[in-house]
């Protein structure tokens, strides 16, 4: 099905309702795209028009089944607005991926994905999930087989609320701000710096990574890091907050290891290991380099 306008699909008031196997849909000039698709969707390029909106407009699409995407959204040159994809209904309706090239959203709009089932990349994608805000909100996972989902995120938001991990692959610095949680691992590896700027919590491990000679840094926000395991921060620096930003492995008797990118590279633990501030709280901390 395609859907090619000037003006706008809908409205977020009045959506646009269809039964599609494969659907594009855009805007051209201005407005917006809203659309309600009955069951699961595939969203692709036909032809020449391709999935996105001209300027600021949304690109909002919800789906009673699994979302794929086979191609760009809401990425050409003069695409800056919000992009938007759910899935309602059972928590086998993910959302999943697969770009030849391009992303989902673009670096001026936020890009949100919120999954009634899992977030996840299939073989062959070499694109990414884009905006100044990303925020990936699913059921039973984000990334799941090993298998990270890549992000270009300013600020990122992930979370699982029932099942599964929390796995990304961060292109450039990131700030960790929102709601970032999994029931499971937790794992953010970014080839630039880390700023966490929010609570993370998981019910199993933590492990954050940075880019060679890259800044992993907390800010002041009390029980910053907590998780039922293993808290693991690799990175080249650490500037920890020295008022709160406690750090907290399994209630303060699991383990946090700290280790370096750089073979050779050291950490000065003078003022990481106050325990005034406690704010590394285990039974065990070790460095690895």
């Amino acid at each position: 099905m395609t859907l090619d306008s000037v003006t706008g699909v809908g409205t977020a008031g009045a959506r646009i309702l269809t039964s599609a196997t494969k659907l594009a849909a855009r805007a051209t000039t201005s407005g917006g795209v809203f659309i309600t698709e009955t069951d699961g969707v595939t969203l692709d390029t036909a032809g020449a028009v391709i999935n996105g909106v001209a300027g600021t407009g949304t690109y909002d699409v919800q789906a009673g089944g699994l979302i794929t995407v086979s191609a760009a959204i809401n990425n050409g040159g003069g695409n800056t607005g919000n992009t938007v994809l759910t899935t309602t209904g059972a928590n086998t309706n993910d959302i999943q991926f697969s770009l030849p090239s391009g992303a989902i959203g673009n670096t001026t709009g936020n890009t949100t994905l919120t999954s009634a089932g899992a977030i996840n990349v299939t073989t062959g994608n070499t694109g990414s999930i884009t905006g100044s805000t990303v925020t990936l909100d699913s059921a039973t996972g984000v990334g799941l087989s090993g298998t990270r989902v890549p992000t270009a995120a300013t600020t990122l938001a992930a979370r699982s609320t029932a099942s599964g991990p929390v796995s990304v692959s961060q292109a450039g610095n990131v700030t960790l701000q929102g709601n970032n949680s999994a029931v499971g691992a937790y794992d953010v590896a970014a080839n630039g710096n880390i700023t966490v700027n929010g609570v993370i919590s998981s019910s199993g491990t933590v492990t954050l990574t940075t880019g060679a000679g890259k800044t992993l840094t907390t800010n002041a926000i009390s029980n910053i890091i907590t998780a039922a395991g293993d808290i693991t921060l690799i990175a080249d620096d650490l500037q920890l907050s020295t008022t709160l930003g406690q750090i907290v492995s399994n209630g303060g008797a699991g383990t946090i290891n700290v280790q370096t990118v750089t073979d050779g590279r050291t950490i000065d633990f003078t003022n990481i290991l106050d325990r005034k501030s406690t704010r590394l709280n285990s039974s065990h901390v070790s460095e690895f380099r």
